[in-house]
Order: structure tokens, then C-alpha cells, then sequence
């Protein structure tokens, strides 16, 4: 059919052309007549209109497509104001200050805790997450006899008997490898030279979040006569510092 319409212009070319030579004699008005008809021909022969609609839908498209991207960016970049402006304090309504609110409660909750268990009975430790020591009790640190500066990061394990440290030390921290309890016997030195045998109990603190394990919380307890003696200890070492 497509042939057929081609070879139909064609031939409206050529009459067209001649009769505008041939009966008006005009050269020049013959030339038009057959350039215009030639023009239809190639057009339908090569498809120029429909390639020219083609580019401008295809054009149409990009830009439509570029419009909605700058939308997109410009609501991306309202949004990310929004959070930076939440980040930051302004009096009390932030995010940024509802945060700060929470940290310093947890903050003071932790010390009131601190300080109530500072002077408990039982002897208290902290440990990171690695198994260091963070923070003891006075109790803890009047046991063993030494000064809470001594005691941080591994120096807890100067307080162990030579005959017992590798063996406490092996345990706890295969313990601390795999995030669990722990429990153990074994045998303190003190500075003065005294030995004495205790029950370490450990309990991991998890995040309440993602359950990772944060930190373990230990209690020492030392034996009722052992117990006894220590406080005579204590009671005698803190009457002759006054």
C-alpha cells in the first residue's frame, strides 16, 4: 500500500511539474510546483515529519522528568533543613534539646545510683565492654585494700593471688568474649599481705535496643568469718587515719 502511495506522488510530481512547463510555459512557476511536490515525496518517502514529532515528544519527556527531579531535590532539601534546624537547641523545643533533656537525666539517674551503692555491704564493680573495670564501690576498693585509681582498666587483677591470676584472668575473659555470666572463686591478695577467698558473681548489661552487651555489673563476697575480719580491718585502718 505504501508503494502504492509513493509511486502515486511520484507521478502527481511529474504531471504537476509538466503541466506547469508544458501548458503554462512558465519555467519558473513549474519549478515551484515541482519542488513542493518533490518536498511531499520525500517527506512520506523518509519519514521527516514523523521523526521531528518523535524528537519533540522525547524532548517533552526530559524536560517533564527534570521538572519532577528539581521538585524532588527542592522537598529533599526542605526536609534536610527541617532535621538540621531539629539538631540544633532553641530553647527548650528541639530534638536537639528533648535529647540533651534525656542524656542528663540518664546521667543523674547513673550517679544517684552510684552514690547509693558507693557505701553498700557488698562489694561492686563495673566493666566495660571489653572486661576493664569502669567504676567500684568503696567497699570493693577497702577489701582489697587499694586506692580506686589503682583498681581501673586491669588493675583489678593485681588484686588477684598470683596462684589464681592467669587461671581468673583466661575465664574472664572468654566470658567477656562471648557475652555472658560469669561466676567464680578465687583467692584476693591484699597490699598488707593477707589472702583471702571470694565469690565473684558478673551479669552483662545489654542495650536494650539491639541486646547488645554494653558493660557487666559484679558483686565480690567474701566468706562470713572472711567478711568479719575485713570490717575489723576496715573499721581499724579508717580510725587510725583520723
Amino acid at each position: 500500500m505504501t508503494v502504492l502511495v509513493l509511486l502515486h506522488d511520484f507521478w502527481h510530481f511529474i504531471v504537476l511539474g509538466g503541466t506547469a512547463l508544458g501548458v503554462l510555459g512558465d519555467a519558473a512557476t513549474g519549478w515551484k510546483v515541482c519542488r513542493a511536490t518533490l518536498g511531499k515525496l520525500v517527506h512520506k518517502m523518509f519519514g521527516f515529519g514523523a521523526l521531528k514529532d518523535e524528537i519533540r515528544g522525547v524532548l517533552a519527556e526530559v524536560k517533564e522528568s527534570s521538572n519532577r527531579r528539581d521538585a524532588t531535590m527542592l522537598k529533599m532539601d526542605e526536609q534536610l533543613q527541617l532535621i538540621a534546624a531539629e539538631m540544633k537547641p532553641n530553647g527548650g523545643h528541639s530534638m536537639r534539646d528533648v535529647i540533651n533533656r534525656v542524656e542528663s537525666r540518664l546521667v543523674l539517674q547513673d550517679e544517684r545510683a552510684k552514690a547509693i551503692a558507693n557505701d553498700s555491704a557488698e562489694a561492686l564493680m563495673e566493666m566495660d565492654a571489653t572486661g576493664a573495670m569502669v567504676w567500684c564501690n568503696r567497699t570493693y576498693s577497702r577489701m582489697v585494700g587499694r586506692d580506686k585509681s589503682e583498681l581501673m582498666g586491669w588493675g583489678f587483677l593485681n588484686t588477684i593471688d598470683p596462684r589464681d591470676r592467669e587461671r581468673v584472668k583466661d575465664e574472664w575473659l572468654e566470658a567477656v568474649q562471648n557475652g555472658i555470666a560469669y561466676e567464680n572463686t578465687e583467692r584476693k591478695l591484699r597490699p598488707d599481705g593477707k589472702v583471702f577467698t571470694v565469690n565473684v558473681i558478673t551479669q552483662p548489661l545489654r542495650s536494650g535496643g539491639s541486646g547488645k552487651v554494653v558493660g557487666f555489673i559484679a558483686t565480690m563476697r567474701p566468706s562470713d568469718a572472711v567478711a568479719h575480719a575485713l570490717e575489723v580491718d576496715m573499721a581499724n585502718a579508717a580510725l587510725a587515719s583520723r
